[in-house]
């Protein structure tokens, strides 16, 4: 599944996409909303929806990404300590928590 179609029905983080800070003063920013359906509001969001970002909305990458380089390497992990335990009994089984997923930067 594609990151746009996993974003479509995030509004919470729309909201923080269709705004703007401005200066208002030297002290003082302000945030002004952005209209939807203007040019400006659909640039946006249509860069929200696009897997090309470079701000601060990369909230996680694409799952062929977390796949290969968070959850297999730990199933991996604890699927063969589960193994070593079915052969022998007597081993102490060690599996670690699950890692924090890595960002797609």
């Amino acid at each position: 599944m594609s990151k746009t179609k996993r974003f479509k029905k995030a509004r919470w983080i729309e909201a923080d996409v269709m705004r703007e800070l401005v200066r208002v003063q030297k002290w003082l920013w302000v945030h002004v909303p952005v209209d939807r359906n203007s040019e400006a509001g659909r640039r946006r969001l249509a860069r929200f929806h696009s897997d090309k970002k470079q701000y601060w909305m990369n909230y996680r990458g694409p799952s062929w990404f977390r796949r290969e380089f968070a959850q297999k390497p730990y199933k991996a992990r604890a699927r063969r300590e589960l193994n070593k335990f079915l052969r022998d009994p007597d081993h102490e089984v060690i599996i670690e928590n699950k890692p924090h997923v890595p960002y797609w930067l």
